[in-house]
């Protein structure tokens, strides 16, 4: 079943996972500010970094126990639409160093992120993810 096969949403989320550096499911055990220096600006991002405790890595490094990303708390209209992560959060992440939709972007961006709602994925759809990330 390739991804032409697949419609919609799942064309969508198969495309999203094949441009992912890593995809990972677990929970958040750790969210804190990041410390990262920022110039003064109104687009500034105010990191925040997220520390996932990896039950099952679908995309990466499938020797990592903790994967650590980063996400902005700033409401500007730059960052308005990013997901914001708490502890105990469950479920899967779609994490990208260098997002294409957040070109402009990219030299804000410390390092991994899931700055989209699509690059959170609910417990419930793991087994979803997994055969979208299998039917690369």
């Amino acid at each position: 079943l390739g991804l032409a096969r697949l419609h919609g949403e799942d064309r969508d989320l198969a495309t999203r996972i094949r441009k992912a550096d890593q995809v990972v499911q677990g929970r958040v055990v750790l969210v804190e500010p990041a410390g990262i220096e920022e110039p003064r600006s109104e687009h500034a991002a105010n990191w925040y970094r997220a520390v996932v405790q990896v039950a099952s890595m679908i995309k990466g490094r499938p020797d990592a126990k903790m994967v650590t990303f980063f996400f902005p708390t700033s409401v500007d209209r730059m960052w308005k639409d990013a997901p914001r992560y708490t502890e105990g959060q469950e479920g899967a992440w779609l994490l990208h160093l260098k997002p294409n939709d957040y070109s402009r972007k990219s030299e804000m961006i410390p390092g991994l992120t899931a700055l989209e709602l699509k690059d959170f994925q609910r417990p419930e759809q793991m087994e979803r993810l997994q055969r979208l990330a299998t039917n690369r």
